[in-house]
């Protein structure tokens, strides 16, 4: 089977239409799908093969044939759908290999549709099981998985994810003051020198250091109290902290700014650490005027 020939039906909660677009942008960009080849009924923009976007007797039959392969979205709201629950049992029926229960964030593999309580399944908020998920649509779709071309939507799918917005369904419950705070989003990994490519083109990998780079301020100053950031010239962000932030972080901002092509500054309690990509070395000037 040919990655043109390889389709995806994704059984899924429409109150899970954000978490479905992150991972369909993830299997377009990371597997290289196209739209055509995905069938999400949430999803505009995807393939339609039925009038309601809903399973049917003649999907059923292709499953069987093994021409297309099912991901089934699990989370409280697919739990609670008695449509989605209709398609897992078809699912089942249809005795495909083809299915591959995900786990939406924080859902346990405990929350399985019963059928399929003894089936594989990958949690979408862990590094790890998004390359099984993607090595094992690789492996259906018959093309290469490389790490220049999966990892950096991968990460982008991750940090999407850990926003209130697409973590889960609508139906979740809010968590109360003596709940523990969900987890903050990784730290973004910056894609490296442009001279290192991989399958992207320049501009391509430009933007994509860029928007990580921007990602990495947010984190970078979301964990300090009292720091604030200020992005009003996108290509030179200027950042103001409270404390100094120490040699390794100011290497690791280094490391990102020089990445993204962008000149960077920050405000300390004692100096001006200036960032330019064109300057191979970090400019620190002290309160008093005086280099570091």
């Amino acid at each position: 089977m040919t990655t043109e020939q390889l389709r995806i039906f994704i059984s899924h909660a429409h109150d899970d239409s954000e978490l479905v677009k992150a991972l369909v942008q993830l299997l377009l960009i990371g597997c290289r799908l196209n739209p055509e080849q995905i069938f999400a009924s949430s999803q505009p923009n995807t393939a339609s093969i039925l009038p309601s976007g809903d399973i049917n007797a003649a999907l059923l039959e292709e499953l069987r044939r093994q021409e297309v392969a099912a991901v089934l979205v699990v989370t409280e709201a697919y739990q609670g759908s008695a449509w989605c629950t209709y398609e897992a049992g078809a699912l089942w029926h249809s005795g495909s290999q083809r299915v591959l229960p995900v786990l939406g964030p924080g859902v346990g593999v405990s929350r399985l549709p019963e059928v399929f309580a003894d089936r594989l399944a990958v949690h979408l908020d862990r590094d790890p099981d998004l390359d099984k998920f993607g090595e094992l649509i690789a492996t259906w779709a018959q093309i290469p998985l490389t790490p220049s071309r999966w990892n950096p939507p991968k990460h982008d799918f991750l940090m999407a994810i850990s926003t209130p917005s697409s973590a889960g369904s609508k139906s979740h419950k809010k968590a109360s003051p003596r709940e523990s705070p969900a987890p903050k989003a990784a730290r973004p990994e910056p894609l490296g020198p442009l001279r290192n490519q991989g399958s992207y083109t320049q501009d391509e990998r430009l933007q994509l250091n860029r928007e990580r780079f921007k990602a990495y301020l947010e984190w970078f100053v979301g964990k300090r109290p009292g720091a604030t950031l200020d992005l009003a010239d996108q290509y030179r962000p200027v950042v103001t902290v409270a404390d100094s932030p120490g040699v390794e972080a100011i290497r690791e901002l280094e490391a990102f700014a020089r990445a993204a092509f962008n000149v960077v500054t920050m405000h300390t309690p004692d100096e001006v650490i200036t960032i330019d990509p064109f300057n191979p070395a970090v400019q620190r000037m002290r309160r008093d005027g005086r280099y570091s």
